[in-house]
Order: C-alpha cells, then sequence, then structure tokens
C-alpha cells in the first residue's frame, strides 16, 4: 500500500483553473454589487449626456496613447530587429488587450509570447524589457497622481516630498548592499534586469518622455470621457482614473480587470469628497469604455500581416 505525501503540491490543471475561478468569482460579484448599489440601468444612463463627438474624441486620444506605447516599445526594443512598425503595434495591442480582459495578471504573458514569435526574442529578455515598461509606467502615473493631489491638497506637498526622500534613501542603501550576502538567483536576475536596462541617458530621457505622452493622452481621453458624465469635477476623474490604472500592477483582480480597478478608482477619487452613489456608476463607465476602446484596437490590428520569426529562418 502507497500513500501519497500529505505536502503535495496543486496539479497544472489546478494551478491554471484557479485564477479563471477566482477571476470569474470577483467578476459576477461585481455585476451584483453595483445592480445592488446603484444599478445597471443608471450606469447605462449616464452615457446619454455623452455626445457621439466627444466619444469620438476620447476613442481618438485613448487610440494615440496605445500609437505612442507601441512607438516606446519600438525605440527601445524592436527597432534593432529591422521589422516594419505594424509588427510592434500588433504586439503592443494584443498584449493590452489580453492584458485588460485575462484575469489575475494571465495577460502579461502575452508580451513575451509575442516577442518570441515575432522577433525570437529570448523569454528572460523580454520579460526583463517588461519589467522596465512596468517601472516607467509606475513612475509616471504615481508622480501624476501625487501632481493631481499635491493641486487639490496643498498641505500633502510635504508628504510628496518625504516619499520621494524615503525612495531616494532606500535606492542609495541599496547601491551599497554587499553582493556576497545576496542569493545567486538573485544576482542573476539583477544581471538580466541590468542587460536589458536602457543604456544611456538620452535613451531614459526617450522612453520616459514617451511613457509621459501616452499617458498624458490616455488621461485626457478618460478624463474627457469623464467628465462628460456630468456627475465628477476634472481633479476627481483625474485621481480616479490614475487609482484604477495603477490597480493593474496587483496580482488579484477578476475577468477584465473587474473589481480592483473599480474600488481603486473610488479610493482615489474618495479624497475628492466624492461619495454617493455616482462614483460607482462613473467607475464603471469609464472602466466599459476602457475595455471597449482597447477591444476595438486590437481587432482593428489583428488582419496585420506580420512576419513570423519561426518561418522567416526557416526560409
Amino acid at each position: 500500500m502507497s500513500f501519497r505525501p500529505t505536502d503535495q503540491k496543486f496539479s497544472p490543471r489546478l494551478n491554471a483553473f484557479l485564477p479563471w475561478f477566482v477571476g470569474t468569482v470577483i467578476f459576477l460579484a461585481l455585476i451584483a454589487v453595483v445592480e445592488i448599489f446603484t444599478g445597471w440601468a443608471n450606469v447605462l444612463a449616464l452615457w446619454g449626456h455623452l455626445s457621439s463627438i466627444t466619444l469620438a474624441t476620447a476613442f481618438a486620444l485613448f487610440a494615440i496613447s496605445h500609437l505612442i506605447r507601441a512607438m516606446r516599445i519600438y525605440a527601445y526594443v524592436t527597432r534593432v530587429t529591422g521589422d516594419p512598425f505594424r509588427t510592434t503595434l500588433k504586439l503592443s495591442l494584443i498584449h493590452q488587450f489580453t492584458n485588460n480582459m485575462l484575469p489575475m495578471r494571465l495577460g502579461e504573458a502575452a508580451y513575451p509570447i509575442l516577442m518570441k514569435r515575432y522577433f525570437g526574442a529570448h523569454w528572460s529578455a523580454s520579460l526583463a524589457s517588461l519589467f522596465w515598461l512596468r517601472l516607467l509606467d509606475g513612475v509616471i502615473v504615481i508622480g501624476l497622481l501625487l501632481l493631481v493631489y499635491v493641486w487639490k491638497f496643498q498641505e500633502l506637498l510635504w508628504l510628496a516630498l518625504m516619499g520621494v526622500l524615503v525612495s531616494l534613501t532606500m535606492y542609495l542603501w541599496l547601491k551599497k548592499v554587499r553582493p556576497e550576502i545576496m542569493p545567486k538567483w538573485f544576482l542573476q536576475v539583477i544581471d538580466t534586469l541590468h542587460e536589458a536596462a536602457p543604456k544611456s541617458l538620452s535613451d531614459v530621457a526617450i522612453l520616459m518622455g514617451l511613457t509621459l505622452a501616452c499617458w498624458v493622452s490616455k488621461l485626457y481621453a478618460l478624463a474627457l470621457f469623464i467628465t462628460s458624465l456630468k456627475s465628477m469635477s476634472l481633479s476627481a476623474a483625474l485621481s480616479g482614473v490614475l487609482g484604477a490604472e495603477l490597480s493593474s500592477i496587483l496580482p488579484i483582480h477578476g475577468i477584465a480587470g473587474s473589481g480592483t480597478y473599480e474600488v481603486a478608482f473610488m479610493a482615489a477619487a474618495l479624497p475628492h469628497g466624492i461619495t454617493d452613489e455616482s462614483v460607482i456608476a462613473n467607475a464603471i463607465s469609464v472602466h466599459l469604455f476602457v475595455i471597449t476602446s482597447t477591444s476595438i484596437l486590437a481587432l482593428l490590428v489583428v488582419p496585420l500581416k506580420v512576419r513570423n520569426y519561426k518561418q522567416s529562418t526557416a526560409t
């Protein structure tokens, strides 16, 4: 008679099922919560305040932000391959689509998969470049959120300055940590990240400029959309959107980012004194706009013919 060990790990099938189960539960919970507290009819009624010109302008600005995002990947990673820009554009938009739609951050896997398919890039190099791109996004979004709060609440200026000081102190301390006390695997990760890092100040400046332009265009689109719903101020709308976008770094969220996006939107808008049920409707509405716009853009690039790396190397 044989017995299985009690500390046996989850099976691969269960590990693959668990994110979808958790994501579906969060998604269904969000549908129920919205219906209980504000009603889906009220959410959809908000869209009646939007004119076709406003909606088209917001979508155009949203599309421009994704174009700039693809330009950032092209300038940083794929330009050296000699492939046309449309390959990077297709990669970027499909990656953003999967990242927005799949639960529990599963969509991030599309980036290394597509980098391997289109450019033959190694997994570690792709993940390292994705790390730096996400780090740039985080720096810009957090910086813009602090600016919005300081603009609205001047007393938070000292808190923002303290945060910068603490971050600088931590950076200087980490630089002095002796490599001998670090695990070997950690040093290998650091080496990979260092190899993928921008190589010069001009590269950093270009990437920061493209990242800032990308987010300004996207925030302008979403703020225009929200303020047109006639229920939130510009500062509250910007805070809500920035908080919601920051929620994308969390490992837990439902299908299509449901749940955490709305909660983060409401939490970021709360300091502006918005506590009524309208904030839920605004959070849902802007999230629907993001999902719909991203889906349309992804569908537009699917027919683009791009080189498959394996096929091109075989010939």
